[in-house]
């Protein structure tokens, strides 16, 4: 779906852009899988521009369906996904920044408490202006001049950061990868259908919180996710973060960060009055398949 949602991508952004004339260049990200997650440059003149966009978006036909928008200034490289979510980690706190609504989601949206409706995210990732800073300092003077942008937690802080998160009960991994700083990634002991193990995710993502490293601004993104998934790997952590989570449910924000439960859930994990619909497996390819998808892609140059 990732490669049809790209050609949809290109195909259709100049006529987004007439839908919606802030947008200067928009992504679909490959661990969005194409209808959870749209980064989106703007060009910003005015404070609060990039929740004007966010609504719009999401009035936006089938954009509609976006269960995650991250809005970025025109001095980022949409198509770099890495340079998003870094980005997002230094300009955007989620006490401020985070805007959730209620609405329409794709069908295909396992993780929704019901069915084509659920919670959607959007992160302000743009320099803050004067009159959106909400009691913090603003990223730009009253001429418009960018001011620095704060400096993430150092790395020893980040060592025994995740040093503390790794005791916990449950997790059985957690890192930051090196060109993702400020993401959290945390690996706990849950897999599918273990009503056993109801609500670990979220007790993890809440007890990770509450593990403040040093910094104001430090690690302010945690997700938790499934015992399958690797780390280290550039897509598959953010991937099951948007298939695995519906804001409302699982979303915790705790002063300047927040966290996403996005493990396997079973009835049981329901909470905030938002239940858990049936649980779909990962659908893995077929080790023949996958061997001769190889073969092709190396015979083509491909890899």
């Amino acid at each position: 779906d990732y490669y049809m949602g790209k050609a949809t991508e290109r195909v259709m952004g100049a006529l987004l852009k007439v839908v919606v004339h802030d947008i200067e260049d928009y992504d679909l990200p490959m661990f969005g899988a194409f209808h959870n997650c749209a980064a989106l440059r703007i060009h910003k003149e005015y404070p609060m521009q990039a929740r004007r966009l966010m609504a719009s978006v999401w009035g936006a036909g089938q954009m509609a369906w976006t269960k995650c928008l991250f809005v970025v200034d025109d001095d980022v490289d949409v198509h770099d996904a890495a340079q998003v979510l870094s980005v997002a980690a230094a300009r955007c706190r989620p006490d401020r920044d985070l805007v959730t609504v209620y609405g329409p989601l794709d069908i295909l949206d396992h993780a929704a408490p019901h069915f084509g409706a659920g919670s959607k995210v959007g992160f302000d990732c743009t320099r803050k202006w004067v009159g959106e800073q909400a009691g913090s300092a603003p990223t730009h003077d009253e001429d418009g001049n960018r001011l620095p942008e704060p400096v993430p937690g150092t790395a020893s802080s980040e060592a025994e950061t995740l040093a503390a998160v790794r005791a916990l009960d449950g997790v059985l991994e957690a890192n930051i990868q090196p060109d993702i700083p400020g993401w959290m990634l945390v690996k706990v002991d849950r897999g599918l259908d273990e009503a056993h193990k109801a609500n670990l995710d979220f007790d993890v993502t809440t007890a990770v919180l509450d593990i403040a490293p040093q910094g104001t601004d430090a690690l302010p993104f945690v997700l938790v996710v499934g015992r399958d998934v690797d780390l280290a790997d550039a897509v598959a952590p953010f991937f099951h973060w948007l298939a695995n989570m519906d804001p409302g449910r699982d979303m915790v924000v705790q002063g300047n960060r927040v966290g996403f439960a996005c493990s396997p859930k079973t009835a049981a994990d329901a909470r905030r009055n938002e239940p858990v619909r049936a649980w779909p497996p990962v659908l893995v390819m077929d080790a023949k398949a996958d061997q001769r998808a190889t073969e092709l892609r190396t015979r083509e140059g491909l890899i």
